[in-house]
């Protein structure tokens, strides 16, 4: 079970994530959020969103560079956080 610093700590890294997905192009954004949250496949994101594979790969890419250069202070909270959860399973 976590204890209540891990979850203010995931609660806080979660928001900063989403803060700067926030500052993203929208359509960067959208394509984020259909590969990673929603699982799509970067073929399935073309096709539903009417663009090559190519773009979304671009997009995909553009908000990974994004985050981990926005995020890097907060790598080390990342890091503890998903070895204490894998330590739990």
């Amino acid at each position: 079970m976590k204890n209540a610093e891990e979850i203010i700590e995931y609660d806080e890294l979660q928001g900063l994530i989403k803060h700067q997905l926030d500052c993203l192009p929208e359509k960067t954004q959208r394509i984020f959020n259909l590969s990673r949250k929603e699982h799509y496949t970067h073929c399935e994101i073309a096709e539903k969103l009417n663009c090559s594979p190519k773009t979304v790969e671009y997009h995909i890419g553009k908000a990974l560079q994004h985050l981990r250069f926005n995020l890097k202070d907060h790598i080390t909270i990342l890091i503890t956080f998903i070895l204490l959860s894998i330590a739990v399973y």
